[in-house]
């Protein structure tokens, strides 16, 4: 029954082909490419999807030779500023998404994260958006007045042509082919490193890309420094316990900057969970007392 179904879906996809070959159809390719992942959709192959490409990505990263790792470590109050490229309002969109991706990934990882509108809105007020495009200068002079310590300002290439239906109508998913970003120092007023993703295949979708991306800016911002994290407990007899990673807890173990989700625990008392951040700039002490239970 259900080859039949197909057979016939088939059949009718082959006259209206034709007819609209022979009525000489403007959009007649169109036409053809939403048929064709109509029939994918019936039951051929579908294609791999974008995300699967991300692990395939080429990363390359560049450092200014006069950058401590200290002067990077201390970097906590930043805004992500996507921008560059084709004005409409699509990549508009786009810009803005990735921003909002990157800046909550990275908040999870322990920043203060600025609103972009909050550093657009002073660049207008302060008259330097002159020439439509936002310059190095203008997110500095931008980010003092915020104090803001670092800016991280990116940009993308899609790996599809970009459309509003497609960011509006939730069908399709836009995918990233190629996208970098560049650590700014308000204090230095100049680029401390440079981060550049290029995607194999059909790219990587805006979640997935905005996540590595926030994860290979925190391991150049944080580096392979590793702080102490100790919990002191009240009952001193609990149970500790750090659930998003593999190593047991030791009062005082070494970790490196990132979130980490405890677990205190005690026979009569009610089990408590808290997120701890370490920066990576200092050792990190957390004082947890659990309830009795009633």
């Amino acid at each position: 029954m259900k080859e039949k179904i197909v057979y016939n879906r088939f059949i009718g996809i082959v006259i209206l082909l034709l007819c609209l070959s022979l009525a000489g159809c403007a959009d007649f390719k169109k036409v053809v490419s939403k048929v064709g992942n109509s029939v994918s959709r019936w039951g051929g192959k579908s294609s791999k999807s974008s995300g699967e490409s991300a692990v395939n990505a080429d990363i390359n990263i560049a450092k200014s030779p006069n950058v401590s790792t200290d002067e990077l470590l201390c970097m906590k109050r930043i805004s992500v500023f996507f921008e560059g490229g084709k004005k409409d309002e699509d990549r508009e969109e786009v810009n803005k998404l990735l921003g909002d991706y990157v800046g909550l990934n990275l908040m999870r990882l322990g920043y203060d994260i600025v609103e972009r509108q909050k550093l657009r809105d002073i660049v207008e007020e302060q008259a330097l958006q002159q020439s439509g495009a936002v310059s190095d200068k203008n997110l500095i002079e931008a980010g003092k007045l915020l104090g803001i310590e670092a800016i991280i300002s990116g940009t993308f290439i899609p790996s599809q042509k970009l459309n509003t239906g497609m960011l509006q109508g939730g069908s399709a998913t836009v995918t990233i082919k190629q996208l970098s970003a560049r650590i700014i120092s308000i204090r230095e007023g100049r680029s401390l490193v440079m981060i550049a993703l290029a995607y194999h295949g059909s790219g990587a979708e805006l979640k997935e890309a905005s996540s590595q991306l926030a994860n290979l800016i925190n391991g150049q911002m944080k580096g392979d420094v590793k702080r102490k994290l100790t919990v002191n407990l009240q009952p001193a007899e609990g149970t500790i316990r750090i659930l998003n990673i593999r190593p047991r807890y030791e009062p005082g173990m070494e970790l490196s900057p990132g979130s980490y989700l405890i677990e205190a625990s005690c026979e009569g008392y009610e089990t408590r969970k808290q997120w701890v951040t370490i920066f990576g700039d200092e050792d990190v002490t957390v004082s947890l007392e659990l309830r009795p239970r009633k």
